[in-house]
């Protein structure tokens, strides 16, 4: 009995690599700009990306655990392979906005059910104390399949951009089919309904707001993440430029970035047992201001080693708060728990990019690193010291 939720570890480690599998990931925008839509219209492509998963977060975690995890992350899969489908099909604005839409949908279905469904399939074989190590040997595979991915996109996009397009499609779509071979524990037997969805989301609210221990996670897991996050969202590539890195060799150096993300995601659990909790929480934030403010100055060779600290320790944070987030949740509100910790953090990311875009526009990137450096400092020893 418990065998068939013992091999939901390696079906996840095989999800982890579907997941990863995005044919897109260093020329989407570029497909985007080929149409003739202009940078404005780009960002509002990917505001209502934002603004779909921002709204149906919760909802979609309550839909989780109570419809079924496994079902949840089908339809999110399927749904995004057919986001990439119909970018290539339509190649014009309006598609792209009604690709955007169906891919927040899709976002929002897997977003909180994949890790909770993993953990509670360790909690059936009493292993949930191996979630780390389990979910960070998934990421590292997460990692190398975007790097093979990267580098198969680019050249299939050269013989025929829509193409790849239509592949990344159907990539997600037999991912999808594949995730239903999962085993599902389930541990209430509560029907699915309108009204059981608002009492379960409003229980687990009531639930996050008494659990002092658990507010804290949520809270440092966000602000310890969202200054790297936006780095890699709306810096990196700019800085990169900035610091004299030729835009022909971006590829390459993303694709060490994701190799150490893999390596340092693979190595998570054993670092993490061997420093112990406070430490890893002190690194996590000293590393990643330190990095920040030498960024700032340094040349250009030095400048991505820091990069490459910069995305291990963004690496290394997010297995081990996954870990200790888990830890602190009970299992029939688990999805709906990790939708509200990300509708949090979705929330803090859409404020800080406008307010890191603005400064941006008013100094310099450099500038803006020291701002990030001190920023993350205060606030990361403010959590610290106030650790609950």
């Amino acid at each position: 009995m418990l065998q068939k939720y013992e091999s939901n570890i390696w079906k996840y480690y095989v999800y982890q690599f579907f997941s990863g599998f995005y044919l897109i990931e260093s020329i989407g925008i570029l497909f985007y700009l080929l149409a003739g839509i202009s940078y404005f219209q780009l960002s509002t492509i990917e505001v209502i990306g934002l603004v779909i998963v921002f709204l149906l977060e919760i909802p979609s975690g309550a839909f989780a655990d109570l419809f079924g995890r496994k079902y949840s992350v089908f339809i999110g899969l399927f749904l995004t392979g057919i986001e990439l489908i119909l970018i290539a099909y339509g190649f014009n604005y309006l598609f792209f906005l009604i690709a955007a839409f169906i891919g927040g949908i899709g976002g929002s279905l897997i977003s909180g059910a994949d890790t909770a469904l993993l953990y509670d399939s360790l909690k059936k074989i009493k292993k949930e104390n191996k979630f780390n190590k389990i979910l960070g040997k998934g990421k590292s595979i997460f990692y190398m399949s975007v790097v093979i991915a990267t580098a198969i996109g680019s050249l299939i996009y050269i013989l025929n951009k829509p193409l790849v397009f239509y592949l990344n499609g159907l990539v997600f779509i037999l991912g999808a089919f594949f995730f239903l071979s999962m085993y599902e524990p389930r541990n209430h037997k509560d029907k699915f309904s309108l009204t059981k969805q608002i009492k379960h989301i409003i229980a687990s609210f009531k639930y996050t707001i008494h659990n002092n221990k658990l507010i804290w996670v949520i809270s440092f897991s966000i602000f310890s993440g969202a200054f790297i996050s936006i780095f890699h969202n709306m810096l990196r590539q700019p800085y990169m430029k900035s610091i004299g890195i030729d835009i022909t060799v971006f590829g390459i150096l993303t694709s060490i970035l994701f190799l150490a993300r893999s390596f340092v995601s693979y190595k998570s659990h054993d670092i993490e047992k061997r420093i112990g909790e406070k430490l890893s929480l002190y690194l996590i934030v000293i590393l990643q201001a330190i990095a920040f403010f030498a960024m700032a100055f340094v040349n250009i060779y030095l400048a991505f080693i820091f990069v490459i600290i910069i995305y291990c320790i963004w690496s290394y944070q997010e297995i081990i708060m996954e870990g200790y987030s888990n830890k602190h949740m009970n299992s029939k509100q688990r999805a709906t728990l990790i939708s509200i910790q990300n509708f949090f953090r979705s929330i803090t990311l859409v404020i800080a990019f406008l307010i890191v875009g603005w400064i941006v526009d008013l100094t310099s990137i450099s500038y803006t690193l020291y701002i990030l450096s001190g920023t993350s400092l205060i606030i990361g020893l403010f959590l610290l010291f106030n650790k609950r």
